[in-house]
Parts: C-alpha cells; structure tokens; sequence
C-alpha cells in the first residue's frame, strides 16, 4: 500500500496498464470526511469497498 498525503485540490494520477489516467482529486476536507473527485477512462466503474461484493474482490 502507498500513502500519500494531499492537500485540497491537489491530485493522484494512476496509470492503467493501456495507459488510460485515473485521475483522483481531493476536492474538500472538513470534519474526519473527504470528497473526492474521480476521473476514469468511458465505461470504467467507481464504487465504495463496502457495495462490492466478497466474490468480487478475491
């Protein structure tokens, strides 16, 4: 696991193995929560760990 501190409005880039972006922005912090913005390549899902379900991840 990599941890990376960032500040509001600073990013995360991810690079797929096709090279497509994953682009993570931290848009607000305030109180223990963070909104995040998400950019992904057309047709790619973005879903919070705790709506996938146990089949998924092994």
């Amino acid at each position: 696991m990599q941890i990376l501190q960032r500040k509001e409005l600073e990013a995360i880039s991810v690079f797929t193995e096709q090279g497509e972006e994953i682009r993570i922005v931290v848009l607000k912090s305030n109180n223990g929560r963070v909104h995040l913005g998400i950019n992904t390549p057309e047709g790619m899902a973005v879903l919070r760990e705790e709506l996938i379900s146990p089949d998924v991840t092994d």
